[in-house]
């Protein structure tokens, strides 16, 4: 498993790992009001159980190959400030998909740009992606800003793209490849 992909005065960007589930299940329960309008599985019943599996699905996940999933974690309190997750990895065509959210109180801080950033390149440098992509509600401008910011190019609407809870609700696309980097 890869070390710090970034480091600075204020946190460092490593790997999730099964020891991070109380810290996970701190930062989701902090954030549950905000994550929750966007993600269906952040709902009042997402218990501390739910992110110790998926912190020990990530280490596991991470050894197959199938999905990198990294925390930013501030250098003075240890507390967890952000996640950045490459997922749906198709290899035979080269792209994934790229996903992040901040920590409520430390949204604003342009931590989700250079965690997300950080993630695109080692998709690049690391996994040789060819392409990655970022999916975010039409109604998620947070998320769309983000995007932009990073040098993500918008694609257009994905009609009925994310289900949440069950209904289907259209997104915007963006890409970034390799040259957009540079």
């Amino acid at each position: 498993m890869q070390t710090t992909l970034i480091s600075n005065a204020h946190f460092a960007l490593r790997p999730l790992r099964a020891a991070d589930a109380a810290q996970l299940f701190s930062a989701i329960d902090a954030s549950r009001a905000e994550i929750s309008q966007w993600q269906s599985w952040c709902g009042p019943d997402y218990h501390l159980e739910h992110a110790a599996q998926y912190a020990t699905d990530g280490e596991a996940n991470w050894e197959a190959g199938t999905e990198y999933s990294f925390t930013a974690v501030c250098k003075q309190t240890s507390q967890m400030l952000a996640m950045v997750s490459l997922n749906h990895i198709r290899r035979d065509h080269q792209f994934c998909n790229l996903g992040y959210w901040t920590r409520t109180s430390h949204v604003g801080r342009g931590i989700a740009s250079q965690i997300s950033l950080a993630a695109a390149r080692f998709a690049f440098q690391t996994l040789s992606m060819a392409r990655v992509e970022i999916v975010a509600e039409v109604n998620h401008l947070a998320s769309q800003r983000v995007a932009r910011k990073i040098g993500a190019r918008e694609e257009g609407i994905a009609r009925s793209r994310l289900l949440y809870h069950g209904e289907p609700r259209d997104a915007m696309l963006f890409s970034l490849i390799s040259s957009d980097l540079l």
